[in-house]
């Protein structure tokens, strides 16, 4: 996909509940946009209170598992898996990985974030924390 293509360009950090509501509101909302779902897991949406009874094989892999790749690419939406985000150039609208991939971006969204996470938004030179409220 060429996003040079795509007027509107986003980029939401982190493949939870939020992050994969937000994604699929995106969607249906803007067709034509486009979306990369960045994530440091391995896997597309699970459900982590499910994931002792899953480790105990009380229950199968497909109880855990909320979303799936197929449902990300029907609904083109890009989702990248064991990835780091490492900067966020605010006024060039990059997201830089720890690949040093680049994605750029209209808009950047942490759509949950469970407790402080430090971040430096590199336009700016200085510290961020984010919080829940």
């Amino acid at each position: 996909m060429n996003l040079a293509l795509h007027e509107k360009r986003y980029v939401i950090i982190g493949n939870g509940v939020a992050g994969t509501t937000a994604a699929e509101t995106l969607r249906k909302n803007d067709p034509t946009c486009s979306i990369h779902l960045l994530t440091n897991e391995p896997y597309p949406l699970y459900n982590r209170v499910s994931l002792p009874r899953f480790l105990q094989g009380v229950i199968t892999e497909q109880k855990v598992m909320i979303r799936d790749l197929a449902w990300h690419e029907q609904r083109n939406i890009q989702l990248v898996t064991e990835t780091m985000v490492t900067g966020v150039y605010t006024d060039e609208h990059i997201v830089v990985t720890d690949t040093a991939s680049m994605f750029p971006t209209m808009r950047c969204w942490w759509p949950v974030v469970v407790g402080p996470i430090p971040c430096v938004f590199l336009a700016h030179r200085e510290p961020a924390t984010f919080t829940t409220l």
